[in-house]
């Protein structure tokens, strides 16, 4: 099934859920906020509810962080560079005690108030970080969270953090949002349906599946409130069709949608608007086991590479994707000639003693709740037969693919997805330790990488930062442990002057979340 198939399959789906359907009824105020044209609202359309806004849990939508940032604060905040600046801490510094272990101290801003007018009390950031650690919580978070030795608040409304080792997750931890540190009858599943936080931006009214009405926070430390639109409409919308014409209609001034519907935009052609893609936090990976004999050979993994065809993967990736010919944190190069690629595939091949009588034998692990992934799998099995390369498709529960086959390397490829965070800390990808969260299943083991890794992933010494990251990028693009394939793009539209057409290098997000109107000029 290709990407025009798809997108045909998406819009007769949605076209069969609408029929008959009764138009949702907005409340007057709702109505109102839509047809304001001032500067002092601005609307949001977005596909699909926001659903849960628990800083410590996993957002089921890009939308739903775009929320919780306005909604929440926290000791520190990012920005779309990967920079660790203050949030709720008005200054703050890292340090390594003599066990190695991270310090981190700051100190908290007065005056801080909850968006109920409460005084903030510093023990909930050891109360947030509790309820992470707490497996039944079921937060992403927890592994992170557990690794927390010890908070003490201190005279002068300083804070000291110790964490077990020098990492730059735990920095991350802290920019997550605080929850008010609650009795024994606080309810986690009810507050994150309409949490009370302390960012800029506390929600006025929500009606959930409809709408979340969000006003300026008087009391946030910056006292810019004033500045700030008087009111921020997140919308939700389940019909692609009425989305896209009511922002045709100007009654959004900001609107994400399904990459996948790109196309029929572009066919549509509606002018001054500017479509944003951003780069996605994940990228779609085959990864080599170097523990297998037949893949031990790096020359055999770049030819693997080679032969995979990044135009039939972007053709039945299910979202609007930019295709890799290398690892991410090398430079972006025009896109090469397949023919050539796959020339040099079959001369690596044959130099390594495989022919059509004695092919390669390999397989390709997929889970087999991703129907894309054993698509995509199918076709290159097809690619892989062009080399005399005999390939079959392994598709296993999600279960057994992450708990077994993974962890105890029990797989010749697999096709899966590799987080990339946002500064490129790559201390999760090929770490010398056992933790199978490290995504350590392709092998390698190589000590001057290891450091590499450790440096990178350092919140205290992070100096020589892009030599560091040029020397990785030089190790992936000669090894291949894994072949990148593809990285999804998010897709944005606002009303412009004039019509553009954009990638960009950061995550959605990153630019509204660091909006001026929400926290005032970068901080240097």
């Amino acid at each position: 099934m290709n990407k025009k198939l798809l997108l045909l399959c998406l819009m007769a789906s949605l076209a069969l859920c609408f029929v008959g359907c009764k138009k949702r009824e907005l409340p007057e105020n709702v109505v109102s906020l839509l047809s304001d044209t001032t500067k002092d609202t601005v609307k949001f359309g977005v596909y699909g509810d926001p659903l849960d806004l628990s800083p410590i849990l996993h957002s089921e939508s890009e939308h739903g962080q775009l929320v919780k940032h306005f909604v929440h604060a926290a000791p520190l905040r990012q920005t779309p560079e990967g920079k660790f600046v203050p949030g709720l801490f008005k200054d703050f510094y890292c340090s390594l005690n003599d066990d190695g272990n991270l310090v981190v101290d700051g100190q908290w801003r007065t005056n801080l108030k909850w968006h109920d007018n409460s005084e903030f009390n510093p023990d909930s950031l050891t109360y947030t970080i509790s309820l992470m650690a707490d497996k039944k919580n079921e937060s992403p978070y927890y592994e992170t969270a557990k690794d927390l030795i010890s908070i003490e608040n201190m005279p002068d409304n300083r804070c000291k953090i110790v964490f077990k080792e020098d990492s730059v997750k735990y920095l991350e931890l802290l920019t997550l949002g605080l929850i008010p540190n609650a009795s024994e009858s606080f309810d986690l599943d009810e507050y994150v349906t309409k949490p009370i936080g302390l960012g800029p931006y506390m929600i006025a009214e929500r009606k959930k599946g409809s709408h979340i009405i969000l006003k300026p926070f008087e009391a946030f430390y910056d006292n810019k409130a004033n500045t700030r639109p008087k009111t921020l409409l997140v919308h939700s919308v389940y019909d692609i069709q009425s989305l896209i014409s009511d922002f045709r209609a100007k009654k959004y001034d900001w609107i994400t949608a399904p990459s996948i519907i790109i196309p029929q935009l572009e066919t549509i052609g509606i002018e001054k608007v500017a479509i944003k893609r951003y780069i996605n936090n994940a990228c779609l990976v085959w990864a080599f086991n170097t523990g297998k004999p037949e893949l031990a050979n790096a020359n055999v993994r770049k030819a693997l590479d080679l032969l995979i065809d990044r135009n039939i993967v972007k053709n039945q990736f299910p979202m609007d994707c930019l295709p890799l010919f290398a690892s991410p944190l090398s430079p972006r190069t025009e896109k090469p000639d397949y023919e050539q690629r796959k020339a040099k595939a079959l001369e690596i091949l044959k130099t390594e003693g495989y022919t059509k009588e004695k092919p390669l034998v390999i397989s390709i692990l997929v889970n087999d709740d991703n129907l894309s992934r054993k698509v995509i799998a199918q076709e290159m099995v097809k690619m892989l037969a062009i080399a005399n390369v005999k390939a079959d498709v392994v598709s296993v529960p999600w279960g057994e693919f992450v708990n077994k086959k993974l962890v105890n390397k029990e797989y010749s490829t697999v096709l899966t997805s590799l987080y990339l965070p946002a500064k490129g800390n790559w201390g999760n990808l090929l770490a010398n330790d056992k933790q199978s969260t490290r995504l350590n299943f392709v092998g390698v083991d190589n000590d001057i990488i290891t450091g590499i890794l450790k440096n990178l992933d350092s919140a205290v010494n992070n100096n020589a930062e892009e030599q560091l990251r040029q020397q990785l990028a030089n190790f992936l693009d000669n090894n291949s442990p894994f072949a990148f394939l593809v990285r999804p793009l998010d897709v944005s539209l606002s009303h412009s002057e004039e019509k553009t057409d954009s990638v960009f290098d950061v995550q959605l997000f990153n630019e509204v979340q660091n909006w001026p109107m929400l926290y005032g000029p970068a901080e240097q």
